[in-house]
């Protein structure tokens, strides 16, 4: 999720305008599941942004929190902006792996977010 300046094109007068303060996904992921995690959080963020409330920031000790601070790390460099991040392979799926955060155990992963008091946080009402 990200929270900075967003350019956007307008078809009209074909120029580029600058929107701050926009939220949305974090577009160096690829793929379905990273747009899901990312997007909905963002989203929910943004929510929580109107609301006078800080954002949820997920941990790297979970794949989705790590995922997205390792691609943020990632592109701040030349090298790192050519690349593409994704649960289902890459480099990235290597280090999900070599980091102990790749499991396709549902208990597993419950008790991961649970410990992080993370468990149906995005149930809970915020209005």
């Amino acid at each position: 999720m990200t929270n900075i300046s967003n350019y956007q094109y307008n078809h009209y007068n074909n120029k580029m305008k600058i929107v701050i303060n926009t939220f949305y996904k974090v577009c160096y992921l690829l793929w379905q599941p990273e747009a899901i995690c990312t997007g909905t959080l963002a989203g929910y963020n943004a929510v929580r942004q109107g609301l006078g409330m800080p954002s949820l920031i997920l941990p790297r000790s979970i794949a989705v929190g790590d995922i997205i601070g390792y691609a943020n790390d990632k592109v701040a460099s030349r090298e790192g902006r050519k690349t593409r991040y994704t649960f289902a392979g890459s480099e990235y799926f290597k280090r999900m792996k070599d980091k102990n955060l790749y499991t396709i155990d549902i208990e597993e992963i419950n008790k991961r977010i649970n410990q992080l008091n993370l468990d149906n946080i995005f149930n809970i009402s915020l209005m």
